[in-house]
């Protein structure tokens, strides 16, 4: 068992009883917001957001750049949570938090939760569709205020 981690058969008995907290983690650098390929269920093959669980004993922010790090090797500063939502399938419940974050800079290092990048500004095109709408909005409009302010700095 890693440091932090339940043995994957005591995961999979916990959340078919509970529902697991995750997060999903709009990364913004300049104007436009990281989406990976996932490499893993759910939604594998996907555009997604890297994100992960809440681990025991770590805050939200604590929890959002430890992921972000982990799986894009990306130093993110935490801004906020912008949303939350239920997603169910057969296997779990999760109760997910959407927070956005911002990158010090573009150099993306995938681990291997995923296999493919890109950095958009057009995310309602490629997200899977069981990604909140609000939360696909709140980014939307925090890209476009971005380009703004590049525009109105030139």
């Amino acid at each position: 068992m890693r440091d932090g981690f339940i043995e994957r058969e005591k995961y999979d008995e916990i959340s078919n009883l509970i529902p697991i907290a995750c997060l999903d983690l709009a990364i913004i650098y300049n104007d436009r917001c990281l989406l990976v390929k996932r490499a893993e269920f759910p939604e594998k093959d996907k555009w997604y957001f890297a994100g992960g669980r809440i681990l025991k004993g770590k805050t939200i922010e604590q929890c959002a750049v430890q992921i972000a790090k982990q799986e894009t090797n990306l130093n993110c500063r935490f801004v906020k949570v912008c949303e939350t939502h239920d997603y169910f399938c057969e296997q779990f419940h999760e109760i997910v938090l959407g927070c956005l974050l911002f990158a010090e800079n573009d150099r993306v290092k995938l681990d291997e939760t995923s296999y493919d990048y890109i950095w958009t500004g057009n995310i309602k095109k490629l997200l899977a569709e069981y990604v909140s709408q609000d939360f696909v909005s709140i980014i939307d409009t925090k890209i476009k205020v971005l380009e703004c302010r590049e525009v109105e700095s030139i």
